[in-house]
């Protein structure tokens, strides 16, 4: 009764207390409060006190509510779809971290076998997927993606690593001859061509050796 408004106050770590939120409704009796009030740091503990704001002055709650803010987890999910994986390049998904962080960006980091620094790194921003290009045929590699926001002191957390590996070389299937005529065949193959500098037409010769056709 005769409140105008209530608001929130914090204790930061220097032992000060600052105002989170302020003209929260005088009919409300409870309030979550997000970073875009004030800056809550995953593993921080904090203190909160309300304060009742009258018009003659405000009266400031003696009791003071303490809690420890859950660690911030990493991406999960971290996957290379089949589809997706050549034998030069390799595309990595992954899902948002959860519970939910206020993550405003994310570091896919490649890293070959004996690496112990990435070998490559890609900022993606929000977007939750990489293509790393310029890999070595039929080569093990490791990814990591770190889910990042500068605004909480510097804050990064990373993600289980996936192990993949990139495509082998692979030969030419389904070849078939086609005779168009006394002097003229088509040869026909199948192959998904990536990485393929050219291809090449042997020939078998009567005495069962093979030469170069084309």
């Amino acid at each position: 009764e005769g409140v105008q408004e209530f608001c929130i106050r914090k204790e930061t770590n220097s032992g000060d207390w600052t105002l989170a939120k302020d003209n929260i409704s005088s009919t409300s009796r409870s309030f979550t409060l997000t970073n875009s009030h004030t800056k809550l740091v995953p593993g921080r503990d904090y203190k909160f006190t309300v304060v009742a704001v009258y018009a003659a002055e405000p009266k400031e709650s003696t009791d003071e509510a303490s809690v420890t803010m859950p660690q911030a987890t990493g991406p999960r999910n971290l996957a290379a779809p089949d589809n997706l994986l050549k034998r030069e390049q390799l595309t990595v998904t992954w899902d948002a971290p959860d519970p939910a962080w206020d993550v405003n960006g994310y570091r896919a980091d490649l890293y070959r076998t004996n690496d112990t620094s990435p070998w490559k790194s890609v900022n993606t921003g929000t977007t939750r997927s990489v293509n790393f290009t310029g890999l070595e045929i039929e080569t093990s590699y490791r990814v990591v993606v770190v889910a990042r926001n500068p605004d909480l002191d510097s804050l990064e957390v990373a993600s289980a690593p996936l192990s993949v590996r990139t495509k082998p070389r692979e030969a030419p299937v389904s070849v078939t001859a086609t005779a168009n005529g006394p002097t003229s065949v088509t040869v026909s193959w199948s192959h998904d061509g990536e990485g393929v500098q050219e291809f090449r037409i042997r020939k078998e010769t009567n005495s069962g050796d093979w030469t170069l056709a084309k």
